[in-house]
């Protein structure tokens, strides 16, 4: 009796086990479908947060350093003020950045790139061509894109951006500097300059910040305004010291933007043109001097002073080619200065060149001697006619060949340097 009351308990054990142990594994079946498929409809997100790099995105974080700076318009950011973290060096200049969208960055350059007269409306007039057409040349385009600005005059001296203008250059309107904080805005950094906006006379910007409207031929900065696709910021920070860079740097000359800088000979040049040479522009003037007779000619005191002294202090002469110096008069048209010329190795900036407001109070090669003046840049993107009998500061210029092999980035903080020719790197 006992002996089947034993078994009897013994058979319930493994039947309580048996039952305990299929239970947990439908708990364990149903759990794990349970998460599985919840986990296939509801996928779950990385764990790592992507960090975006592009402009927009580092910009326009809420957690960046950008955002008490930006004011917001619908869906585009305006960068606002005057003290802002909105430079980018692009395509050989320095650029700050007026407004972002997620698609586009639209920039203005930071000083004049040349000055020239505007004496009809923007659109069509020759400052418009000059812009799409040589200065257009010298951009790198694989991230421009067109952009639009304001031609409407202003209205209670206020631009309501009624008519817009587009092309791939522009000049700003005063609509982007209302946005950017007027008086008040980075726009505003010391430098005459003209605007888009149209009406019977033309407008512009004194060096205070002051907007006028005026009918009279007068030669004012340009600072042009660009709009390039959102792009990866590949170095910098924003600042002036540290600007936004999206392009690679470059290892032969041929290949530099116009605008980059270069170590030559123990001094910094800034790069005016590139085609079959280099033109290089000095950041500095080495002396002053008074104009005597004419301002430039390869024989005038100037030139020769230039071409003797100074070209015998420069090393690597072997780098050098001569150019060619347009040396007419100018009297308002640019078309002028190229009915009188010389060839030597080294000349002076004229009217028509681009940052030529890089340097401050010195003599141009075009200039009436005749006259009584000459002109000269100030640091305040306006052309001066000025007393002849005075010293100038001298700013030489001059070309050097395309075939070197160069380092660096090109900026102004880490110009290239020439490390050798092209034929003697393998």
């Amino acid at each position: 009796m006992q002996t089947r009351k034993k078994i009897r308990i013994k058979y319930q054990n493994i039947f309580c086990l048996c039952s305990f142990l299929f239970l947990v594994s439908l708990v364990i079946l149903y759990s794990y479908r349970f998460f599985h498929y919840r986990a296939l409809a509801n996928p779950k997100s990385s764990t790592k947060t992507e960090v975006k790099t592009d402009l927009y995105h580092v910009i326009t974080s809420l957690t960046g350093n950008y955002y008490e700076t930006l004011k917001k318009q619908e869906e585009t950011y305006y960068f606002n003020g005057n003290e802002v973290s909105n430079y980018l060096y692009y395509s050989g200049n320095l650029w700050r950045i007026i407004s972002l969208k997620e698609d586009k960055i639209t920039l203005i350059s930071n000083i004049p790139i040349t000055s020239r007269t505007l004496n009809t409306t923007y659109s069509n007039s020759k400052i418009d061509k000059w812009l799409n057409e040589e200065y257009y040349g010298l951009l790198n385009k694989d991230f421009l894109i067109k952009t639009s600005t304001c031609i409407n005059p202003l209205e209670n001296e206020k631009d309501s951006c009624s008519n817009t203008y587009e092309q791939y250059i522009t000049l700003p309107s005063i609509y982007d500097y209302e946005q950017t904080g007027g008086s008040n805005s980075f726009m505003n950094n010391g430098y005459y300059m003209y605007f888009s906006n149209e009406g019977n006379n033309y407008y512009y910007m004194d060096s205070l910040g002051f907007i006028h409207e005026e009918n009279t031929l007068l030669h004012f900065g340009i600072k042009p305004m660009i709009t390039i696709q959102n792009k990866t910021i590949l170095k910098g920070n924003g600042t002036k010291e540290s600007p936004f860079q999206i392009e690679e740097a470059k290892t032969n000359l041929k290949d530099v933007s116009v605008g980059n800088y270069i170590r030559y000979s123990g001094y910094t040049w800034r790069i005016l043109e590139n085609t079959n040479a280099i033109k290089i522009a000095l950041q500095q003037t080495i002396t002053t001097q008074e104009v005597i007779g004419d301002s430039y000619s390869k024989n005038s005191t100037i030139g020769s002073y230039l071409n003797g002294s100074f070209y015998n202090s420069l090393e690597n002469k072997e780098y050098l080619l001569l150019g060619l110096w347009y040396t007419g008069n100018y009297d308002g048209e640019i078309e002028k200065i190229k009915e009188e010329e010389c060839i030597s190795y080294i000349g002076l900036n004229q009217i028509d060149d681009i940052y030529i407001h890089d340097v401050e109070n010195y003599v141009m090669i075009n200039t009436p001697t005749l006259n009584e003046f000459v002109y000269v840049i100030k640091e305040d993107g306006f052309l001066y006619k000025s007393d002849i009998h005075q010293e100038y500061g001298i700013r030489p210029v001059l070309h050097i060949r395309n075939d070197l092999n160069v380092t660096g980035e090109g900026t102004k903080e880490n110009p290239y340097e020439i490390v050798g020719e092209e034929s003697e790197i393998k």
